[in-house]
């Protein structure tokens, strides 16, 4: 089993060239190698609509990440012991321990501002333009990757 896996929802097309791959490179393909390439922000010069998981082995690491604009979700339960992600709800609520009642302040939230926000209190969604580091038994980092003001990579060098 390789030592880096991706699990990834997503455009590919403006990354073949600038990572050296492919042309006929597919996405999970496409995240591990930007990983390997940039490290924890690599969700930073991705293009396009994603939701994207990396597992780095050796060094115990998990990475999801979402797209700038949040178009593709990713919804996320972390207990002591495990860190579960998925594009949809449902994958998350059939496991063990994953509390499914309704968050009533969550309903509340998205009734009053419409925001895109999950109702079970067992799940969190990550927020759009943000990478997740889970690095072991340590606490989750929650990092910024995308600014509004800064063209990725790939986007510059194809203009």
């Amino acid at each position: 089993m390789p030592d880096l896996a991706a699990v990834f929802e997503g455009a590919r097309k403006l990354l073949i060239d600038q990572l050296n791959l492919q042309p006929n490179a597919n996405d999970a393909e496409i995240a591990a190698k930007a990983y390997l390439q940039w490290g924890d922000l690599f969700a930073d010069n991705l293009y396009g609509e994603f939701s994207v998981a990396v597992w780095a082995g050796s060094k115990h690491r998990l990475l999801p990440a979402r797209d700038a604009l949040a178009r593709v979700s990713l919804y996320y339960n972390r207990t002591q012991d495990a860190l579960r992600f998925g594009s949809e709800m449902a994958a998350l609520l059939g496991w063990p321990g994953v509390e499914d009642s309704i968050d009533d302040v969550v309903i509340a939230a998205i009734l009053a501002t419409h925001a895109g926000q999950r109702a079970y209190r067992g799940l969190r969604t990550l927020q759009g333009g943000h990478v997740m580091v889970q690095e072991g038994n340590r606490e989750a980092q929650v990092l910024r990757h995308w600014h509004p003001l800064r063209t990725p990579a790939a986007c510059t060098r194809l203009a």
